[in-house]
């Protein structure tokens, strides 16, 4: 008999353990979604309080895409394990964050707008109303990636190239509200099939005011994967090209002071007969590191190119955007130095180019 109400006992358990997850699985979605204004979906959560973690598998946040079938983020899993004993005092203890295989999926129409852009807003007015309430007293001791991915589909290009960024790893090792300090972070990435990248350094995320001192390198990035880039926004055709770069990051208290090394090998590029360049963009602002040097390359009949510039701002500045900044600092770089060329377009205010990309 006491055998038989055990098993009743661990039935009933398991019932409701798992009853209680499905419930989750409808809530927590639903949560994200009010708190970030972002359509949020998941297959499932698994809940276990004893030892305060919880798992989110199959995390996915935007519309759907009707062709594709993908959504503008997707995670295979999110875990995140709280110390119980850290509820009943001072500050909060999240041991471990964990976002395992995620992936964005960033779609360009065919009239170049981002959809996916048009959240931006509703996360940064969510994100002010947050900063606004008192910080909470809380510690994260890890925070991992592991295996993530990041697609660009444009669809406003005949080709219809797939910018593939693979292989990313993240890790940062703590951020404390209460005391916080300067923690070890990593990335590494993978550009297409042979570009890396690699980010260390340290950073304090828990400041109000943020700082870092970060030093990420660019290698071997093919620049003819750039091309369908280069001939919209120059008129200029790629042919070959590597590409490296490599910075010295520092933040202090969300002012910025960089510089880049950039190293271009073999660079072969022909200007389009006939072709007009169209006018930048934000994805172009993005993507003017990797087609200018072809561009400049075209005029001047020269293979490497050896050249630093820098890129200074608070980052807390509304107008301040570190890919439009890059662009534009690297322009003005290139016209001091080989003066100016007509395949070198010079980038747009981003906020102007947002609201156009957006349609606003």
């Amino acid at each position: 008999m006491k055998t038989k109400n055990i098993i009743k006992i661990l039935v009933v358990i398991v019932a409701l353990k798992l009853l209680l997850n499905i419930v989750l699985t409808f809530l927590i979605p639903g949560i994200i979604a009010s708190k970030t204004g972002i359509p949020t979906k998941a297959l499932f959560v698994n809940l276990n309080i004893l030892p305060g973690s919880m798992s989110i598998y199959g995390l996915k946040f935007g519309n759907q895409n009707p062709k594709a079938g993908t959504r503008a983020i997707s995670i295979g899993k999110f875990y995140v394990n709280v110390s119980i004993l850290s509820l009943l005092s001072s500050q909060y203890i999240i041991q471990k964050i964990l976002v395992n295989k995620p992936i964005i999926h960033l779609e360009v129409t065919q009239n170049q707008k981002i959809p996916a852009l048009a959240w931006k807003k509703n996360v940064l007015a969510k994100k002010k109303a947050a900063q606004d309430k008192a910080h909470i007293p809380l510690l994260i001791r890890n925070i991992i990636v592991r295996h993530g991915r990041i697609q660009l589909d444009d669809h406003s290009l005949t080709q219809q190239p797939a910018l593939l960024v693979s292989k990313i790893n993240f890790s940062l090792d703590e951020i404390d509200f209460i005391n916080p300090k300067m923690a070890a972070l990593e990335l590494t990435a993978l550009i297409f099939d042979k570009g890396t990248v690699e980010i260390k350094g340290n950073a304090d995320l828990g400041k109000p005011k943020i700082s870092a001192k970060l030093l990420p390198v660019i290698q071997n990035v093919d620049l003819i994967r750039f091309s369908p880039y280069c001939e919209r926004y120059t008129a200029v055709k790629i042919q070959s090209g590597l590409f490296n770069m490599d910075s010295q990051v520092n933040i202090k208290e969300n002012y910025l002071d960089s510089s880049h090394h950039v190293l271009a090998t073999n660079v072969e590029a022909k200007p389009l007969s006939g072709a007009e360049a169209k006018n930048t963009s934000v994805l172009g602002n993005v993507l003017a590191i990797f087609y200018q040097i072809p561009a400049l390359a075209s005029e001047k009949k020269e293979k490497n190119f050896d050249f630093t510039f820098y890129v200074k701002g608070f980052i807390t500045d509304p107008n301040f955007d570190f890919s439009g900044l890059m662009a534009q600092e690297m322009t003005s770089t290139i016209q001091k130095i080989w003066g100016v060329l007509k395949h070198i377009p010079t980038p747009i205010g981003v906020i102007e180019d947002l609201g156009n990309i957006l349609g606003l």
